[in-house]
């Protein structure tokens, strides 16, 4: 699969896309630019549409839009809504929406959203299934 060898591939930046500011909006208390994305070439990993970023911290609150190239003959105008948010102290992807009319099937709508995280913290015990690398250890280098 070609997205398993180039994850860039489909990043949000200048190597996969042009941007252009539409306009700004307030997106859940977050004063926003909203983007028009440009995709750079014809793939079906690239979206054509917004994205809502954060005008103070930069981050990505929403991208909006459809695929540059269809992924399927069966399926017609998709259309794909990524959330983001913090999840404790990360900010990730929090759900998304897509939308599309499937040939012979008629309209489908599929919701992906993470109900719950739990964040444990780091600890400093070590189980006796963890690995341990020391550096400069090889194969016939004993580990204490």
């Amino acid at each position: 699969m070609a997205f398993a060898k180039d994850s860039g591939s489909t990043d949000i930046s200048r190597a996969n896309y042009d941007f252009r500011f539409l306009r700004e909006e307030e997106v859940n208390g977050h004063h926003c630019y909203v983007l028009e994305l440009l995709p750079r070439r014809k793939a079906r990993n690239l979206l054509r549409g917004n994205i809502w970023v954060d005008a103070n911290t930069y981050l990505i609150h929403r991208v909006e839009g459809e695929p540059v190239k269809s992924s399927s003959w069966w399926l017609r105008d998709v259309r794909i809504v990524l959330l983001f948010g913090y999840v404790g102290e990360m900010w990730m992807q929090t759900s998304s929406e897509s939308t599309a009319n499937v040939r012979i099937v008629g309209p489908y709508k599929m919701i992906s959203q993470d109900v719950s995280y739990k964040i444990d913290q780091p600890s400093l015990a070590r189980s006796s299934a963890q690995a341990t690398f020391f550096p400069g250890a090889g194969p016939e280098t004993p580990i204490p």
